[in-house]
């Protein structure tokens, strides 16, 4: 007897189900009543639309939105400080008091914070000075424009240019009603690099495409499965005759039906034990989530998110991160983080902020400093511990015969250091041990 792929379906698990077994495939379905739908997967890959959407997309993804509000609230961290050309600090600076309250809404965290959040997302930050008067030595505020509503238009040169004017006729910010224009001179223009076009720069999100795209897909596979998974599971009936399983009739199952959606259930006025006359077995539905391993996916991304940001891993240690994470790991993640991004970004934007405001024809400048936060002190005090040791050493050695100069030379301490760390001799009254 020849043996069909039809046949072989239905004695199938899944084919008893729904009736399409060999011998019986007809005792009480007929064809008619059931319809097969085949799963279709489409091979072409799918990414997340970066340009026009980079606020969305950081409003809307948990991981994105994680570094970049951790990084920025470290570059809002910084401190204004404004010095001579000599390197003293100039006292009482009216300009370090503007940039401290650097509009009539936000404080210097929160300017600083928006203006981070804008680097990371967008091809370049436009920070509107608003000049009332041009013999003030400050503007009367600055504003963080939104970029994606700012339109710059160019004059067509780059290479040839010596002045912002000659390369940019005039910003537009685009507004609902009607738009607003500033001059070259009023915006404070910062690019992230591009290789090909130095002027309008390229967001970060760009290299992020693929993770984003990724971390956004497992995020949706695990939603529909809670939301639109259909059946949790499904009812068939465990009677069996000579020829197999027996079918449940339309009846039947309409019956049973009813008195599982109806009579049985979790609510208060529903019976919690079901008594059924029919041979019935549950077959519950499942979803391989975990071996879908998604999970690991979010986090394979999110890596990558910190790595493109700047950031470092030990300082988002949570889910698959956390396993072997230290609080000496994070600390140090924390300040390689100040070290190699937002020290260099607090120095470029320390530069455009003092170049801005002519701080340089004065032979002055602003500085966004980190010096003050416990993370930056680390260092200083291992030195400093070190130090003390050393001074420990040549005095052991002192007491033991040698030469003061000799003692400092073998421990190779020198004499500054020496003298910084010596401990001040106490004095004691008469009386006193």
């Amino acid at each position: 007897m020849a043996f069909s792929m039809l046949d072989w379906f239905g004695n199938t698990y899944v084919g008893g189900l729904v009736g399409m077994g060999g011998k019986n495939s007809n005792r009480f379905i007929s064809p008619a009543d059931f319809k097969m739908k085949v799963m279709r997967l489409d091979k072409s890959e799918e990414w997340t639309s970066i340009n026009g959407k980079e606020r969305e997309i950081y409003l809307t993804t948990p991981e994105l939105r994680m570094v970049v509000d951790r990084l920025a609230l470290m570059f809002a961290n910084g401190m204004w400080k404004h010095y001579n050309e000599d390197g003293t600090e100039v006292e009482n600076s009216e300009i370090v008091r503007f940039l401290e309250n650097p509009n009539i809404h936000q404080s210097r965290n929160q300017f600083l914070f928006q203006w981070f959040v804008q680097r990371c997302l967008y091809p370049a930050t436009y920070t509107y000075k608003l000049i009332g008067s041009r013999l003030a030595d400050v503007p009367t505020a600055l504003w963080n424009l939104p970029p994606q509503r700012m339109v710059v238009e160019r004059t067509g040169k780059i290479w040839t240019a010596t002045t912002p004017e000659e390369i940019i006729n005039r910003y537009r910010l685009k507004n609902e009603n009607a738009d607003e224009f500033f001059y070259p001179y009023e915006i404070i223009q910062m690019a992230r690099p591009d290789c090909d076009d130095p002027i309008m720069g390229v967001s970060p999100l760009m290299a992020l495409k693929m993770p984003i795209s990724n971390i956004r897909a497992a995020y949706g596979y695990r939603n529909a499965i809670l939301t639109k998974k259909g059946a949790i599971g499904v009812w068939s009936s465990d009677a069996k005759d000579s020829m197999g399983s027996i079918q449940l009739t339309p009846d039947e199952v309409d019956d049973v039906t009813a008195q599982l959606l109806d009579t049985y259930g979790i609510f208060d006025d529903q019976h919690k034990v079901a008594i059924s006359p029919k041979a019935l077995k549950w077959n519950p539905a499942t979803y391989p989530t975990k071996e879908l391993m998604l999970f690991e996916e979010v986090d394979s991304n999110r890596k990558a998110i910190i790595d493109i940001m700047g950031g470092n891993e030990f300082m988002f240690c949570s889910g698959v991160n956390a396993k072997g994470s230290t609080f000496t790991n994070v600390e140090m993640g924390e300040k390689l983080c100040y070290q190699d991004t937002i020290v260099p970004i607090a120095e470029d934007y320390s530069y455009s902020i003092s170049k801005s405001l002519g701080l340089p024809d004065k032979r002055q400048c602003v500085c966004l400093e980190n010096d003050h936060l416990p993370i930056m002190q680390f260092d200083r005090t291992k030195e400093a511990e070190v130090s003390y040791k050393k001074t420990q050493a040549v005095d052991i050695l002192v007491r033991n015969g040698y030469q003061t100069d000799d003692a400092m030379e073998i421990i190779g301490l020198d004499a500054e250091g020496y003298k910084a760390t010596t401990p001040k001799p106490v004095t004691t009254t008469p009386g006193q041990q």
